[in-house]
């Protein structure tokens, strides 16, 4: 199954790992100790599997666009020819993780576009959680209460499915905003 901590939607919680891998990466690039480096570098490379477990394609896309942020804006300028060789080496690397680390069925889901969660099931819980966030535009519900809302509105409690919206709802443009600027 897809990997995500105790109440957290795996789709959300991949999103949140993956907010903290700029850190992690100025950590490296800063830091002068070669034992802080090494262990930086060990949160990347775990970090980065728990966001591939998760089997969350929107998660995954934030990862590729950090790890190109950063081999494109690093410390160095890098040369096209240089990002292009790097691309291609965390790509089989990738592919590499993909076939012999990752579980069959999130490896199905990351590929397939249509397998689970197509948008005719987000459809109505978008609905739900902008209605939600617009009702409390400024607080928003509280943190973490978007799930038992949807248990008054519906009798099912049933997950945002978009870390955005999620946020909207549950802490309106407020914490929206701060959530965004980090």
């Amino acid at each position: 199954d897809r990997f995500s901590a105790i109440g957290f939607d795996p789709n959300n919680f991949g999103i949140m790992v993956c907010s903290a891998l700029p850190f992690v990466v100025l950590g490296i690039q800063h830091s002068t100790s070669k034992y802080k480096k090494m262990t930086l570098l060990g949160m990347f490379l775990v970090f980065t599997a728990v966001v591939i477990s998760t089997a969350s394609r929107a998660s995954i896309v934030a990862l590729m666009v950090t790890v190109f942020f950063y081999m494109w804006y690093g410390r160095q300028k890098v040369r096209l020819g240089k990002l292009l060789l790097l691309s291609g080496f965390f790509s089989v690397g990738g592919y590499f993780a993909f076939t012999r680390f990752i579980p069959a069925n999130a490896v199905l889901r990351l590929t397939s576009g249509s397998h689970s969660g197509s948008l005719e099931d987000r459809l109505y819980p978008w609905t739900l959680a902008l209605h939600s966030g617009l009702n409390r535009f400024f607080t928003g519900l509280g943190a973490g209460s978007f799930l038992s809302y949807t248990i008054s509105e519906t009798a099912v409690g049933i997950q945002a499915h978009s870390t955005f919206l999620s946020a909207f709802a549950e802490t309106g443009v407020l914490g929206l905003g701060l959530w965004v600027a980090l």
